[in-house]
């Protein structure tokens, strides 16, 4: 990555990459609210949530399985649209990496 990513706003986040999103198609779509985007094509709440607990991807209990290849092989392909790097007045826009938006929420908090 030449430069650091800046949002354009701010906005809270809880220290997981996958929170909050819905993926299908290669994608990560905000979604603002408790939802897993490790689970492709489908609704789920994060389970950390659920019991309580702060979600965060270094406690998660999906980690090691999602850490496995796959993800490190699709980590530069998946686009993720987070609603604060998103150009004002833009109608269109690409997203950023998987890997730039892990890099970015991992080290924010």
């Amino acid at each position: 990555m030449p430069e650091e990513l800046k949002p354009y706003k701010e906005k809270e986040r809880h220290t997981c990459p996958f929170y909050g999103f819905f993926a299908a198609n290669g994608m990560m779509m905000d979604q603002h609210g408790n939802q897993c985007a490790l689970v492709i094509d489908s609704y789920r709440p994060c389970q950390m949530e659920k019991e309580g607990e702060q979600p965060d991807w270094n406690g998660c209990p999906f980690k090691e399985e999602k850490s496995s290849g796959e993800l490190e092989i699709l980590i530069d392909r998946i686009q993720v649209f987070p609603q604060e790097f998103c150009p004002p007045g833009e109608k269109e826009w690409g997203g950023i990496t998987l890997r730039e938006w892990s890099e970015h929420i991992l080290k924010t908090k």
